[in-house]
């Protein structure tokens, strides 16, 4: 992984996706896969963060919120994020990478638990309004907000490299990284393997926000405030992330919302 200084090449990104659009008459702004990458695709994705059943936790009516009024948690848990995004989280679901998180639980399970729809703009608001204490129940662990977990980064390169072969890739921290700093380091050029080295480097603790081929040939964007990652390619490459046993993905266009209230239909019910 060496850094790489040229801004132009993150420009054609800001340049190909949506700027973002102005409040509402209510003050909240709908968000879109537009807003987050390029439009230049043929076809696009939407990848979810893992969610585990923490095994040690025996009653499930626990909230996170309640363990959090406690005293039980504690910043630990938010592994490796500076400052402003720790104070940002209201709530803490996070684990170290290499932390035993317990079974796996797929957010289209989840959903068919809870009586939810099972759909694209699927959030972890549609989660907590189905929830019986309209709370995040302390035994789930995830889905991480920024950031992609060691498996599931290790995942989505290993689909990324059938289609990277020779290549080195772009990888391009979040902006807020900057706050306070502004001359560091930002963009990087490296193997596609070596994403994961940010998620367990100390002085990062999280994935890339975006990576993208320098033939321009796919994207991948990490938001730091989303459970999911996006992924615009070839409709060859979105079909191998679609059929991708250890990766839970959902075929999602530009027009696609992804803000916190997106999915109207299950907030609705």
């Amino acid at each position: 992984m060496k850094p790489s200084s040229d801004a132009v090449d993150f420009d054609w990104i800001k340049k190909s996706r949506d700027t973002a659009l102005p409040p509402d008459q209510n003050g909240f702004r709908h968000c879109y896969v537009s807003n987050c990458l390029p439009r230049t695709f043929r076809s696009y994705v939407k990848i979810f963060h893992p969610i585990y059943e923490d095994v040690m936790v025996v009653d499930p009516s626990r909230t996170w919120d309640e363990a959090q009024k406690r005293g039980e948690l504690g910043r630990e848990l938010l592994p490796g994020l500076p400052a402003t995004s720790r104070e940002k989280s209201t709530l803490v679901r996070s684990s170290s990478p290499d932390a035993v998180k317990g079974d796996r639980v797929s957010w289209k399970e989840l959903a068919r638990r809870h009586g939810i729809i099972f759909r694209p703009e699927l959030n972890p608001e549609s989660f907590r309004r189905a929830f019986p204490s309209g709370r995040w129940p302390r035994y789930l662990l995830g889905p991480d907000e920024g950031r992609l977990d060691g498996d599931t980064c290790e995942a989505l390169v290993a689909v990324l490299e059938s289609f990277t072969v020779g290549h080195d890739s772009y990888f391009r921290l979040p902006e807020y990284w900057n706050v306070g700093e502004p001359n560091t380091q930002l963009l990087f050029l490296g193997k596609l393997a070596e994403a994961n080295s940010f998620l367990y480097d100390p002085q990062y603790g999280f994935t890339p926000e975006y990576w993208w081929a320098p033939d321009k040939s796919w994207c991948v964007c990490t938001d730091w405030d989303l459970c999911f990652t996006l992924l615009g390619g070839s409709e060859e490459m979105t079909d191998a992330f679609l059929s991708n046993s250890l990766l839970e993905c959902v075929p999602v266009t530009l027009g696609t919302r992804i803000d916190y209230r997106a999915d109207e239909l299950n907030l609705s019910t």
